[in-house]
């Protein structure tokens, strides 16, 4: 006898295996694996993986040497960096910069997102001398950002645009981790947010903006783990 999922307890075929953890009958040996069937491995893959990335996020939030990054771009492909802010995980804002880009275009799905225009560009810094100051922040420090395979690629690009050689930063994905407490691979940093009761944040930092963007990751990730 196995028990339904109201308490019941109903029949199961004479020998039949049941899950250990659940009780279910299993339609065939093969189904059950360590003796749990598959909905359960599934639950308990998901219990390891979020414990994991809940001690992650706590010992990355609890180091000096962390840093959160975010930047915002002229577009997705061939784009150049145009705004990266840089925090500590005290909220210490220690760069944020709008950055004039070599090449003259924005893509303009990319100038709704972020609501920078070129024109607000021509007396901000051009790359190289932004990166000096980002490589010795930096350097031997650990980098946070939402999908930060994007943010790496960007940053790279705009050195391989100025013929810079672009230094070994260290990224970590913010999203991932947030995203394996939920269950699941990716996340929106604003659904994030408001996953997280913090929607007020979006009156107090500018949305879609460097600065506000590294502000959301950092207090999402707070109140994640707390």
């Amino acid at each position: 006898m196995s028990s339904d999922s109201d308490g019941l307890e109903v029949a199961t075929p004479e020998g039949a295996r049941t899950c250990h953890r659940c009780g279910a009958a299993a339609r065939t040996r093969r189904s059950l694996k360590q003796g749990l069937c598959r909905d359960c491995r599934q639950a308990e893959s998901h219990t390891a993986q979020a414990a994991k990335a809940h001690s992650a996020i706590r010992s990355l939030l609890g180091r000096d040497d962390v840093l959160i990054l975010d930047t915002e771009t002229t577009g997705m492909g061939d784009a150049e960096v145009i705004e990266v802010s840089l925090i500590d995980t005290h909220g210490s804002v220690l760069l944020d910069t709008l950055v004039k880009p070599q090449r003259s275009y924005m893509n303009p799905f990319a100038q709704r997102v972020h609501g920078i225009s070129l024109g607000m560009l021509d007396d901000a810094p051009v790359w190289p001398e932004v990166l000096p100051e980002l490589a010795r922040l930096t350097d031997r420090a650990t980098v946070l950002a939402w999908n930060a395979p994007f943010d790496a690629r960007m940053l790279e690009q705009s050195s391989e645009v100025w013929g810079l050689h672009h230094p070994r930063i260290l990224f970590v994905c913010a999203m991932r981790l947030y995203a394996s407490l939920q269950g699941s691979s990716r996340r929106a940093l604003h659904k994030a947010v408001n996953d997280q009761g913090l929607a007020h944040l979006f009156e107090q930092h500018r949305s879609h903006r460097a600065l506000g963007d590294v502000t959301f990751v950092l207090e999402v990730l707070k109140r994640a783990v707390a």
